[in-house]
């Protein structure tokens, strides 16, 4: 086939008519693979010529093309979707960051904290938020905290599909999957092919039923290499700003597509308007709303408003309220507003529905297109009036992209959508009112206006990579503003948060991903969540509040914690468990040494990297004592204490539990004079030079004891700023 390849790079002007031939010829044949391929080559040569074909083989987007090769765009669609390898069409990653890289705009931030206040405490704050914790090493750690805010977060935050800094296997190696390789629709036929997976079927995007976006997601988060900011931010797109659900006609394959094309879109350092607009265009959320049903003929529009009034209200917060209302409750008003409410519901709705005419998503089979394609016949004629301005077009695609700037622009745009991606990432404690959080004092609540205010500003002023904003750039600076380094700021953590951070915080390699040992899909799924199928509908999915408020998710998390799935060193493989994890790598990178290390030591890393409290100050006496005694001996405090409990006969537990002596005395929580009993446990030595294999063996499980008891602690469910 080289020779072939090569024949049709060398023709300029490959005439459109011979395109028509060769699917004349092959028309009986297009599910071949051999034709497939063809066409393929023909038509990637094609576009090259009218489109840039190595920037399409980049970063997988039409929407750059000139609008006359529509009919070209919807044949190459038609190739791609056509691949069978994995079972599904798939496009490449972008790794790029997304945002001017230059630490002077950030270091020059409104708001930015001092270098002093910048320590290793806000570095782990940051990776939490933003990274599910990050997998990265204590000296990585120290190293981003010793430059200037703006150096370290150019390094931290980005939509790269590969980090070798932030996500570091233990015991070595590197992503095993190539950048381009990075994407989930990729990663999902690399799992598919049974790479890092027992159940390879779970990932195979052609079977309906068995999510594999959310299967590959999850493990996208714990593989090794891979960026973990990337799905952070992609999936809080896909999931809750613009969420879409498979329990809505979504298909697997459009799922994984639609979350490529916006990570690959914000890596590119798109303008957020252009990012939200592309996806308002994609193929999954013409299925989810069924606009692919609307039309304009004879004369009348026959459709839904469904996604004409989600455009506004759930990608750019325009919630229509008028010229001299409020926003939103407890929120500045919005001065400047270009329409009223009466307008906004009967005329701006109304003609956005009109706008989205002649989006088709059609085709036989099992799958809808992954992509749609944009028709003139059935579109809205004329000018359409949106926020009071013409918008005019030929189809869908022009509209829709003409009115994106206007949209981002609105001034209640300009008040909530900022507000509204913090909430979901990063600050629960966002409303002042009656909607502040509990625990929320009068002082703290009067601080939040200030915050919001910051916030806002913040968004304003990232626009400098195009002047346009950017998203990016806009979580860059406010994560090293004193909007997200405030005493205000409060996190509940959800149960996607919550498992993946401790999944990336106690993974060692990559076989680990494998074998399940570190949180799986299945963790999620006990708790009531199911990733890509977000509990509110296109309202997103479970929120770290609703975590917090839910008593099924503290007794899931508990029942984790008590069979040892966060601490876990192996598998059961049907007769005998298979250890596939070594947590001596983990501390001998950590400690520089391979033996020896004191108990104290090993618990205060242990609790830094779970909570990310890194000047410990939740590490109670209380909770000490019980990790101690985990790490030192493999049992809890009270059983360590109560000797005659534990010299006594099998139901010692039962008796051990209401003995006067098995109680955590206000003594044994004194870490500033420690008693005989804790300073022996916090004095032990774990993996000891020279220990035997079977010591050894104890050791490592206990530190996974140890991981499972902080996860199972309240620290675990919240990130604060105190």
């Amino acid at each position: 086939m080289e020779w072939f390849f090569e024949l049709i790079l060398l023709k300029n002007h490959l005439q459109f008519w011979r395109i028509r031939l060769l699917l004349l010829i092959g028309k009986d044949y297009m599910q071949t693979k051999k034709i497939t391929f063809l066409l393929t080559l023909v038509l990637s040569f094609t576009f090259y010529s009218q489109c840039q074909l190595l920037n399409y083989l980049e970063c997988r987007s039409f929407h750059d093309c000139p609008k006359d090769n529509s009919l070209l765009q919807a044949l190459l669609i038609l190739a791609i979707a056509s691949r069978s390898d994995g079972g599904g069409a798939n496009i490449p990653a972008v790794n790029a960051s997304g945002a001017t890289d230059d630490p002077g705009v950030y270091n020059s931030s409104a708001g930015r904290i001092s270098d002093a206040d910048w320590n290793e405490a806000a570095v782990r704050k940051v990776l939490h938020s933003f990274a599910f914790g990050g997998g990265t090493t204590d000296a990585q750690i120290k190293a981003w905290a010793d430059m200037t805010p703006g150096e370290a977060i150019v390094q931290i935050i980005g939509m790269w599909s590969v980090h070798d800094k932030l996500s570091i296997p233990y015991e070595g190696g590197g992503s095993p999957v190539s950048p381009e390789d990075a994407s989930l629709s990729r990663l999902a036929n690399f799992f598919a092919s049974g790479n890092l997976a027992r159940n390879s079927n779970e990932f195979n995007t052609t079977n309906r039923w068995n999510n594999s976006p959310g299967n590959s997601w999850v493990n996208a988060v714990k593989v090794r290499g891979l960026n973990p900011v990337r799905q952070r931010i992609a999936l809080f797109e896909t999931n809750y700003h613009l969420a879409v659900n498979l329990d809505k006609n979504v298909d697997p394959q459009q799922m994984v597509i639609y979350y490529d094309l916006i990570a690959n879109d914000l890596a590119r350092g798109l303008p957020y308007h252009e990012v939200l607009a592309n996806a308002a265009l994609t193929a999954a959320v013409a299925t989810q709303y069924n606009h692919r049903r609307n039309v304009f003929e004879n004369g009348a529009f026959r459709g839904n408003e469904d996604f004409a009034r989600e455009y506004h209200q759930l990608f750019f917060g325009i919630l229509g309220t008028g010229v001299s209302g409020t926003c939103a409750p407890g929120q500045a008003t919005c001065s400047g507003n270009p329409e009223s409410f009466d307008q906004h519901e009967s005329r701006t709705i109304r003609q956005t529905a009109e706008a989205l005419t002649d989006i088709q998503v059609e085709g036989g089979g099992q799958f809808l297109p992954v992509f749609p394609q944009f028709g003139s016949s059935r579109h809205s004629p004329g000018e359409l009036t949106i926020y009071g301005k013409s918008i005019g077009g030929n189809n869908a695609q022009d509209r829709i992209k003409a009115v994106s700037p206007d949209s981002i622009n609105h001034p209640e745009s300009r008040n909530n959508l900022p507000i509204l991606i913090v909430k979901g990432l990063a600050d629960e404690n966002i409303v002042s009112g009656n909607d502040r959080l509990d625990g929320c004092d009068t002082t703290c609540n009067s601080n939040i206006p200030a915050k919001l205010t910051r916030i806002r500003s913040l968004w304003t002023a990232s626009t400098a990579t195009n002047g346009q904003i950017n998203l990016i750039e806009f979580l860059r600076r406010y994560a090293i503003s004193d909007a997200f380094h405030n005493s205000t700021r409060i996190k509940f953590l959800s149960s996607i948060e919550r498992s993946m951070i401790l999944a990336n915080q106690v993974a060692v390699n990559n076989s680990e991903v494998g074998a399940e040992v570190i949180p799986s899909f299945g963790k999620l799924r006990n708790e009531n969540v199911i990733l890509f199928r977000p509990e509110h509908d296109v309202f997103g999915g479970q929120t770290g509040r609703e975590a917090a408020n839910t008593d099924d998710v503290f007794i899931q998390q508990y029942n984790s914690a008590r069979n040892s799935r966060f601490g876990a060193i192996g598998f059961w493989n049907g007769s005998r468990t298979e250890e596939v994890k070594n947590f001596r790598n983990l501390l001998a990178r950590e400690f520089n040494k391979n033996s020896d290390f004191g108990v104290k030591d090993v618990a205060e890393h242990l609790w830094r990297r779970i909570t990310a409290d890194h000047n410990l100050t939740y590490f109670s006496g209380a909770a000490r004592v019980q990790v101690y005694a985990l790490l030192a001996n493999g049992n809890d405090f009270l059983f360590f204490k109560d000797v005659e409990c534990r010299n006594r006969t099998w139901d010692c537990k039962n008796t051990g539990l209401n003995s006067p002596s098995a109680t955590v005395t206000s003594q044994d929580r004194d870490m500033s004079n420690l008693t005989d009993d804790v300073r022996g446990l916090q004095n032990s030595l774990l993996f000891r030079s020279g220990a035997d294999a079977d010591v050894l063996a104890r050791d490592n499980e206990r530190i996974g004891f140890a991981i499972d008891f902080i996860a199972g602690t309240p620290f675990a469910f919240v990130q604060a700023n105190q």
